[in-house]
């Protein structure tokens, strides 16, 4: 990440369920990631761990890297699916 900072992020909302391959949605996020590092990273991290409290021990090792992520606006002709339909432009 160092050399090319671009990343996307895939969001859906699966449940992991049969219903899912019928009503799963998802959306793609493209931007930037930057690495959030000793006080820049206090804030951003309480809020996330306050949310998911039982990945504190995943995310306070040495070898885990807390990511901001900026997404970049959409853009024209963005192309949204879901499942049991067509990809419409």
């Amino acid at each position: 990440m160092a050399a090319n900072s671009r990343v996307s992020v895939l969001i859906d909302n699966r449940t992991n369920r049969s219903a899912d391959f019928q009503s799963v949605l998802a959306a793609t996020a493209l931007g930037e990631a930057k690495k959030r590092q000793g006080e820049d990273r206090r804030g951003p991290l309480g809020h996330f761990l306050h949310k998911h409290p039982k990945l504190e021990p995943i995310c306070l090792a040495a070898s885990t890297a807390f990511m901001e992520i900026k997404a970049s606006p959409p853009t024209q002709g963005v192309r949204h699916s879901h499942a049991g339909s067509k990809i419409r432009g």
